[in-house]
């Protein structure tokens, strides 16, 4: 019952968003995740880029930017404090790179959460079909 339980908070809960095209974005910028897979509660906001947590427990963070042009950067903020940084970089003729994390962390009701590109100007592969770059947050069971 108990795995009944915390499977529906989290589909309830959780969502998954992802670029939907090749996007630039420089140092500093918040970067938009344009199309929802899921979102049941509406907690991720695309015009803000901004998931808010609606319940305090533990949540899953996986954050992936897939970059086109050799940078893949990215700071993970929570009420607008830098958390976590992850970066790759590479350069020549193959300089596709992906930037990956995934974090559990006690979040607290009204916690913000939003990616902010890091440094270098980085042009991000977004494809509508396909979550190459995204943002997802899962609770995994209240606090």
């Amino acid at each position: 019952m108990l795995t009944i339980q915390l499977l529906s908070i989290s589909a309830q809960h959780g969502f998954l968003a992802y670029l939907g095209a090749p996007t630039a974005f420089n140092a500093g910028d918040t970067i938009t995740f344009n199309i929802i897979k899921y979102n049941p509660s509406g907690n991720y906001e695309i015009p803000t880029a901004t998931y808010t947590v609606a319940m305090t427990g533990y949540y899953l963070i996986n954050i992936q930017l897939f970059s086109t042009n050799g940078f893949a950067d990215y700071g993970l903020y929570i009420n607008d404090a830098h958390v976590t940084r992850s970066r790759t970089q590479v350069a020549g003729e193959y300089a596709e790179q992906v930037a990956n994390g995934m974090l559990i962390l006690p979040l607290n009701v009204g916690d913000t959460l939003k990616v902010q590109a890091s440094h270098y100007t980085q042009t991000l592969y977004g494809y509508t079909d396909y979550p190459y770059t995204y943002f997802q947050v899962m609770p995994l069971y209240p606090a």
